[in-house]
């Protein structure tokens, strides 16, 4: 029954991961270059001297550095989405983002513009950079709803001071809004449930090996408990990959899929030849109890 169990958990897990990757498309459209000039009309605020203060340098790889001289914070507007045609739908801002020298923090900013004339944000705050790092992959969803249907859609960068980044692999993709109901799993729930799942976990390892170790008996079942939670936390893992690349959740939720998969392999490998060593002692001394006898 506890195997039987074990192995729907692990189906369910991989079932959601693939409903994740298979909701998100990417959008085909070719988005518009801003150039500096041009960059005060597509920013919130109507900032009329943001191309007196970014340098945007386009390099052989695909890529473009970004240059912020303002000491504050600044929306840099690097594309434009000229009638996307969402609605309804959860539209992601994707790039790879390499920060360089900044004072304060940059991030991914994504502005929707609707036929109102209103203009909405949604930012990567939680997944800001600050110091030098390589390319990191970064996100920002938008929820539209029914009825919803932006004009426009605006990707750049948000400085907060300033500083350097490189941005690249620039992608817009939307999914079902049913996606968001999934986040709302994969962030809140998910990480509290896991927390229950490992102590459960390890409760039934530590009564029934403490108690069928010493008899020498169940040692198919022990080695599989111990074992199962080493194929769950790869299965955990591969979820927090796959969280990471296809939706918005900040590193710090994905962190936590990451701990828990790191402790539970780690335990599975340092347990079972420890069980393994002590029932071989079992069976040994009861070689030996026979021998006297």
């Amino acid at each position: 029954m506890k195997m039987r169990l074990f192995h729907l958990t692990n189906v369910m897990i991989a079932l959601g991961m693939l409903t994740l990757a298979s909701n998100l498309s990417s959008w085909s459209a070719e988005p518009k270059r801003i150039s500096p000039e041009d960059m005060s009309k597509y920013t919130i605020g109507g900032f009329q001297d943001v191309g007196k203060y970014v340098f945007v340098t386009e390099q052989e790889s695909g890529a473009y550095r970004i240059v912020s001289l303002y000491d504050g914070e600044l929306s840099v507007p690097l594309f434009v989405y000229d009638d996307p045609g969402f609605e309804a739908v959860t539209v992601f801002y994707s790039a790879d983002i390499r920060c360089e020298n900044t004072d304060k923090r940059v991030y991914l900013e994504m502005l929707c513009t609707f036929p109102d004339g209103k203009t909405y944000f949604s930012r990567g705050v939680t997944d800001s950079l600050l110091e030098p790092t390589n390319f990191l992959s970064r996100q920002t969803p938008f929820f539209l709803k029914s009825g919803q249907k932006p004009t426009q859609i605006t990707v750049g960068l948000r400085f907060e001071g300033k500083g350097a980044a490189v941005l690249k692999n620039i992608e817009l993709k939307k999914a079902d809004n049913s996606l968001r109901s999934s986040l709302y799993f994969y962030q809140f729930v998910m990480p509290r449930m896991l927390g229950g799942i490992y102590g459960l976990w390890g409760a039934a390892i530590g009564i029934i090996g403490g108690t069928m170790i010493q008899r020498g008996r169940f040692k198919k079942l022990v080695i599989s408990l111990i074992a199962g939670m080493g194929v769950f936390s790869i299965a955990i893992f591969i979820l927090g990959i796959t969280l990471d690349l296809n939706t918005g959740l900040s590193s710090s939720v994905t962190n936590q899929y990451y701990l828990c998969a790191a402790i539970g392999v780690i335990l599975s490998i340092v347990f079972i030849p420890m069980v393994l060593k002590q029932y071989q002692a079992v069976e040994l001394r009861k070689m030996q109890a026979k021998d006297i006898g």
